[in-house]
């Protein structure tokens, strides 16, 4: 015999399974922000370098000092979509 709460107790169960499933896919998203953003702050004058010398445009010190104003630019658009999800 079941009883008359059981129905909603299993959709409640039901749901609460679905939204964990859904808060790991934003955790793992934001630690591999995390992580992309670490790697860039690291290599900034390497990739800095690397831009110089693959377009032959700009000085390596004009884009090593726009990199913080790029980071803080994404880190507001990737928090920004996370809040969407």
């Amino acid at each position: 015999m079941r009883w008359a709460f059981s129905r909603p107790l299993d959709d409640a169960v039901a749901a609460a399974k679905i939204a964990q499933q859904g808060l790991k896919s934003v955790a793992m998203r934001q630690l591999a922000i995390a992580a992309i953003r670490e790697a860039g702050e690291k290599h900034a004058r390497d990739l800095a370098e690397l831009a110089v010398s693959e377009t032959g445009m700009g000085r390596v010190e004009d884009k090593f000092a726009k990199k913080p104003l790029l980071r803080r630019a994404a880190h507001r658009a990737l928090s920004a979509s996370l809040r969407r999800c």
